[in-house]
């Protein structure tokens, strides 16, 4: 598959072209940012329309490098440089690190059997998916954020400064001691501790989440509701990545291969595990049956596809099924954690007032 397409580069001979792709290759290095997933839902959106008339992928790249950001055309032309050498596409990508990892995995798939077409739109169908989700929960939980995390700020500017101070004038006019108002005094402390607690928290969630993923979503598993959120769309995800391999001709061992390097944290061990069955001759939903986090209908689905050599099929039902269970989840969590993080931040807000007003209105103001 080499494409046809005339370069302002082509008036270079062979030698040269080897080694101003060479020079491309290392100008594009220097952009260590991947593309972002709308970025490249634009680009792939574009791809997919050219590839209805011309089959020629170096072509439709081409025409579609308007649809990037001028920063990444260098990459991009490198791309097609390596397509009019005879290297395939995902390799291209993977020298290049624009593209997000599971989009290269999925080419890659793809590439066995040259559907290009369907490819693409596999690819188009699962980021829109991915990018939707992550709209739908940013959307939901922007404004109560927001809210909260003001709220946090007004109650350490208050507790600090403006509270210690209004109090110390007060105290300037009326002879009462200001530190015998302990039930205030003790909540404040309370209250900021939680407060920092909360945040230390946090933070050290996020530091595990980026160094050790595996023991973040052990964590998460145990909780009620975050970790069936978890489980569904690891389910969900997989059994997306392992069908689709397979109806595009993919081995199933070569299916776990894009699978395990699609994912992380505990997903990628148990698939490793379930590789290394799977060569030692132990059956699919046999292996399945080790993961007590798995649930059980997810072996008696394969187990069926096993039995009558419909595994593909097997894994689309299983893909359906969860990809629902995730989405049923996914749309209650988007509707509740507004909720309580607003009824948190009122309730805190609340308190806070009725505390300031206390000593207040001892003073007899």
């Amino acid at each position: 598959m080499r494409s046809k397409i005339i370069y302002s580069t082509d008036f270079l001979d062979n030698k040269s072209t080897l080694g101003f792709s060479s020079v491309l290759n290392n100008i594009g290095s220097i952009f260590k940012n991947k593309m972002k997933d709308s970025e490249v839902l634009f680009f792939i959106q574009s791809i997919c329309e050219f590839l209805k008339v011309n089959n020629d992928l170096g072509f439709c790249i081409e025409s579609s490098i308007h649809c990037v950001k001028k920063e990444f055309h260098l990459s991009i032309r490198n791309i097609i440089l390596r397509l009019n050498k005879g290297e395939v596409f995902s390799k291209a990508l993977e020298a290049n690190k624009i593209f997000p990892f599971y989009a290269i995995k999925i080419i890659k798939a793809g590439e066995k059997n040259k559907n290009f077409k369907d490819t693409f739109l596999m690819l188009k169908e699962f980021m829109q998916w991915n990018i939707e989700q992550k709209k739908k929960l940013k959307t939901a939980l922007t404004y109560p954020a927001f809210t909260f995390f003001v709220f946090i700020g007004i109650i350490f500017l208050f507790s600090n400064y403006i509270v210690p101070s209004m109090f110390g004038l007060l105290n300037s006019f009326n002879n009462q001691d200001v530190s015998n108002y302990k039930i205030f005094f003790a909540f404040m402390f309370v209250l900021k501790s939680i407060i920092v607690l909360t945040l230390l928290g946090l933070v050290s969630m996020l530091i595990i989440y980026y160094t050790k993923k595996d023991l973040f979503e052990k964590i998460l598993l145990k909780t009620p509701v975050f970790g069936d959120f978890l489980k569904y769309k690891s389910i969900y995800v997989t059994s997306y990545y392992l069908a689709s391999s397979m109806n595009n001709g993919v081995s199933i061992i070569e299916s776990f291969d894009i699978a395990i390097e699609s994912s992380s944290g505990i997903t990628k061990k148990v698939l490793i595990k379930m590789k290394d069955d799977l060569i030692k001759g132990v059956k699919i939903n046999q292996s399945v049956k080790r993961f007590d986090f798995i649930p059980k209908v997810v072996s008696d689905i394969i187990k069926t596809g096993e039995d009558s050599g419909g595994l593909a099929n097997s894994l689309e039902l299983v893909k359906q099924m969860f990809y629902s269970k995730y989405q049923v989840l996914m749309d209650k969590m988007i509707n509740l954690l507004p909720i309580v993080l607003i009824v948190l931040t009122s309730l805190m807000m609340i308190s806070f007032v009725l505390l300031i007003f206390m000593p207040l209105y001892s003073f007899g103001l």
